[in-house]
């Protein structure tokens, strides 16, 4: 009669134990992380070189901020704005878009980047002049 009691107790202090560690963990659950993804969409075949200083390349903004967001993006040449544009994206979608610009040449080396000015958020690559057209 005594063990029973004694097992009675630890079963109790063990049902106790699980009801406050699930609701420690249920309600000190931390809020889920808001960001904005920026990349280039195939950035290994961005043009390191230019002979005629045009450039195109896609890249994507993608929202994973828990809410609708108009994003202001600049496409920037040596930090030069070249285009600013707004593009409207819903809470966990993506925008796919395209960039077009156009250096003049000659120049020695020239960064290409795009920047989001509302999330101080910038991607960019790197391309030199060349003389001739190079093939991968």
């Amino acid at each position: 009669m005594k063990d029973d009691s004694i097992y009675n107790s630890i079963i109790v202090s063990l049902l106790i134990g699980i009801v406050i560690v699930v609701s420690t963990l249920v309600v000190a659950r931390p809020d889920p992380e808001r960001f904005t993804e920026l990349y280039f969409d195939d950035h290994q075949k961005l043009d390191k070189y230019s002979y005629d200083g045009k450039h195109i390349f896609s890249f994507t903004i993608h929202n994973l901020e828990g809410k609708d967001i108009e994003y202001e993006y600049e496409i920037r040449v040596n930090g030069i704005v070249i285009e600013e544009r707004k593009v409207f994206v819903k809470n966990e979608e993506k925008v796919d878009l395209v960039g077009d610009v156009k250096i003049a040449i000659p120049f020695d080396k020239a960064k290409i980047e795009v920047y989001l000015p509302q999330k101080n958020q910038e991607i960019h690559y790197w391309v030199k002049y060349t003389t001739h057209t190079w093939v991968d």
